[in-house]
C-alpha cells in the first residue's frame, strides 16, 4: 500500500516496520503514538505492549475476512477502536485497496472522538 503510507506520512505520521527495528527501536517508536494506522496482523501486538493509555488503532481491513481482535485490546488502554474495510483488487485478488478518501474521513472521526475525551 505505497499510496497509503504516502498518504499518512504527509499527515504527518511515522512508518514502523517490526521487522527492521529492534525491541526497543519498536518501543520508542509507538511509546507516544495518539492515532495508529495499520493492516491488521500479528505485528500489531507490539502496539499493546507500548501504547500509552488512550490511543487509537484504525485497522485497514482485508474485505475476505474480519478478525477484531485488536478490539478487545485497545479497551483495556481505554483507547479508541475503528477499521477501513478495503476491497479487493481485481489485478491482484490475494491483495485489497484502500480507499484514501475514506481513510481520510475515518482519521478525521478518531481524531474528533480522541477531542471529546480530553
Amino acid at each position: 500500500m505505497p499510496a497509503i503510507q504516502v498518504l499518512l506520512e504527509a499527515l504527518g505520521f511515522k512508518t514502523v516496520v517490526p521487522t527492521d527495528l529492534s525491541l526497543s527501536e519498536i518501543g520508542v517508536m509507538l511509546r507516544d503514538a495518539r492515532i495508529v494506522v495499520s493492516a491488521e496482523g500479528s505485528h500489531l501486538n507490539h502496539l499493546h505492549f507500548f501504547a500509552p493509555a488512550g490511543t487509537a488503532l484504525i485497522l485497514l481491513q482485508d474485505p475476505r475476512r474480519f478478525y477484531a481482535y485488536h478490539k478487545g485490546l485497545v479497551d483495556f488502554y481505554d483507547g479508541v477502536f475503528g477499521f477501513v474495510v478495503g476491497r479487493p483488487d481485481p489485478e491482484a485478488p490475494e491483495l485489497f485497496t484502500i480507499n484514501a478518501d475514506t481513510l481520510e474521513r475515518t482519521l478525521d472521526l478518531v481524531e474528533a472522538a480522541l477531542t471529546t475525551r480530553s
